[in-house]
């Protein structure tokens, strides 16, 4: 779908590239499954000292950067690891007519692909062990692969998009509603999703056939295992970002469009992982030591949590203030909430009420469909 080709967005269009696109996946992780895991790969520093992060992260970066100076990124259908990093396009901006409504022109759960990639699909796929003397093949493929599955992914705003424009009548209400579970619903064709898994896998068992020229040769194992490759679309690929939490199982790309510090976290400490974990207990043990309750309820987000709490304070009559960075939590302004966040580059906290919210923004925040909402239970 590429840019200004709106007048060509139609299910078959779509359609066809998906099909495509499997081709190419399917491709990749064969040429992927040659070599094993690389665990060091991604896990260490290697030669040069100057490099920052793993040597997978740096060859990453440095190749997104590179593709970004001859125009990669213009296309939305292509969403980068590393957004950061890249740089100016040398290639002359064109007209461009926007497909996507820029909320889900700005989802890029590349993060959450790049997680499930290193942490489960390699260990699937691949043996445990090293190879050093083809780390940097082995990276190459990774990045194919990689930005192959990211397309396929987020392809889902265009069928979502698609979905819609066919359908407005039905989709308006739960999109003013905000009601993901019914929009889940409309989206979601379990049938073309079974049909999806089974093509898969056929073209794996096609495409990694050992071809020979003795036809009284039994059949030969293939090089990729056909059900390996339909769990993937079935766990990975349709539902792009499964998770166990409630707000996920709603809407897989939800908080997909965040950036969080984790690849500058990498590039800074040792043990991100352990550092993270260890300022999460030392905000737990102020809390506690100043007898602030701390609520935590296992598979639920926080916002949800907290969105929750303000609803039972609120039936009992009181009145509550949210202090939080997340500007979702302005969606529960009213006459009886108001939201404090901080504002660091001005060194000041701002406040929002109902009044305030209103004139600035000039609509309701409970009908503002920029916030992400939280669910109460």
């Amino acid at each position: 779908m590429a840019c200004g080709d709106d007048g060509k967005l139609s299910l078959d269009s779509i359609r066809d590239s998906l099909i495509r696109q499997e081709d190419t996946i399917i491709f990749n992780l064969i040429e992927r499954i040659k070599f094993p895991i690389n665990p060091t790969l991604y896990k260490q520093q290697l030669p040069p000292s100057n490099i920052s992060g793993s040597f997978f992260q740096y060859l990453f970066q440095e190749t997104e950067a590179l593709q970004s100076k001859v125009g990669r990124y213009l296309s939305p259908e292509e969403n980068p690891f590393f957004p950061d990093n890249l740089s100016d396009s040398i290639i002359p901006l064109t007209k461009c007519i926007p497909v996507l409504h820029p909320a889900a022109e700005s989802v890029n759960v590349n993060e959450k692909i790049l997680d499930i990639y290193i942490n489960q699909m390699l260990p699937l796929f691949c043996t445990e062990a090293d190879d050093d003397a083809n780390f940097a093949t082995t990276a190459a493929c990774d990045i194919q692969l990689l930005q192959a599955l990211s397309r396929r992914i987020h392809y889902g705003k265009f069928v979502a998009e698609v979905k819609f424009r066919d359908s407005t009548d039905e989709y308006k209400p739960f999109i003013l509603a905000q009601d993901r579970d019914a929009l889940m619903k409309l989206l979601t064709f379990e049938a073309v999703e079974e049909m999806v898994k089974k093509r898969v896998a056929k073209k794996a068992k096609v495409f990694g056939q050992e071809v020979t020229l003795n036809d009284s040769v039994e059949e030969m194992k293939g090089k990729i295992d056909p059900l390996l490759v339909s769990r993937l679309y079935d766990e990975w690929v349709i539902d792009g970002e499964r998770g166990n939490e409630y707000r996920r199982q709603l809407l897989p790309s939800y908080k997909a469009s965040r950036r969080k510090y984790w690849h500058q976290l990498q590039g800074a400490v040792k043990s991100p992982r352990s550092t993270i974990e260890r300022s999460h207990r030392l905000i737990l043990d102020v809390l506690q030591n100043c007898n602030v309750p701390v609520v935590k309820i296992e598979s639920h987000e926080a916002d949800d949590v907290i969105a929750t709490l303000v609803e039972q304070v609120i039936q009992r009559g009181h009145r509550v203030v949210v202090a939080s960075p997340d500007k979702d939590f302005k969606q529960l302004i009213s006459d009886d909430v108001q939201i404090v966040m901080p504002v660091p580059k001005f060194n000041r906290w701002s406040f929002y009420t109902l009044k305030h919210y209103v004139a600035q923004y000039n609509c309701d925040p409970r009908s503002d469909l920029s916030l992400s909402k939280v669910h109460t239970g």
